[in-house]
């Protein structure tokens, strides 16, 4: 029973050693409490309803921000093209596992506002998501000298989102194997970009798969991760019924 200028911020914040205090949305007070990978959340409203924006003069400016907002520190920071679009939606649920951020670079240099980011956050670890035809090898040098760089990639976008998968389940404690994932089309945009905060929410992958045709590095990944059940992101003209 909550109203406007509740102190259930201080109340909570020290309520259990495994609860967080609550972020503030506007109006709204979200508050978590986590046991593992589960997660209970609560959540107030009234009838007030701001609206806010985070933002910078660019997208790796906006990505910062992003993080800046959400993140006071990261081991570890996921790394993408900004200049396309694939290899981050796919790397949206492996941020969420790994419990940093998602920034983005150029393909052969890395701007001065992640660049910023990476050292305000403490970050140790820095995972590229592609290949050098996305981010180059030049960007991986240049951050080899102050972090552990690592990489995930395949041949394509589609083998890259599988790879993406096992790393996800390499994370995952056991009993939290990546047994469901989302499906969605990896020649546009909108859908997987809708689907990937549920996946992430559900610690699950997005594979991405062609209109008519699942390729063969999906199918793989599937049946090594013993995937049980997925949902498909988008309508017929999307993905088949095929």
């Amino acid at each position: 029973d909550l109203t406007e200028g509740s102190t259930l911020t201080e109340e909570v914040s020290t309520s259990n050693q495994n609860e967080h205090a609550p972020p503030m949305f506007g109006r709204r007070v979200v508050y978590s409490r986590e046991e593992v990978l589960s997660t209970d959340l609560w959540m107030a409203t009234s009838s007030w309803k701001d609206v806010d924006r985070t933002a910078g003069d660019n997208r790796y400016a906006t990505a910062a921000a992003v993080s800046e907002r959400y993140f006071s520190a990261a081991d570890v920071a996921i790394l993408c093209t900004g200049e396309n679009f694939p290899d981050a939606l796919s790397a949206t649920p492996l941020a969420r596992v790994a419990g940093g951020p998602l920034l983005l670079t150029r393909r052969d240099s890395v701007p001065a506002e992640t660049v910023a980011e990476l050292d305000r956050l403490g970050v140790g670890e820095v995972v590229i998501i592609g290949g050098t035809g996305a981010v180059s090898s030049a960007v991986a040098d240049t951050l080899d000298d102050d972090y552990i760089v690592s990489r995930i990639d395949g041949i394509d976008r589609y083998e890259t989102s599988a790879e993406i998968a096992r790393a996800i389940a390499a994370i995952l404690p056991a009993g939290f194997g990546a047994n469901r994932a989302f499906f969605a089309r990896g020649d546009a945009f909108p859908d997987a970009l809708a689907i990937g905060p549920v996946a992430a929410s559900a610690y699950a992958p997005v594979l991405l798969v062609r209109t008519d045709s699942v390729p063969e590095s999906i199918a793989s990944v599937v049946d090594e991760l013993d995937i049980q059940t997925g949902a498909i992101a988008g309508g017929t003209s999307a993905v088949s019924d095929a």
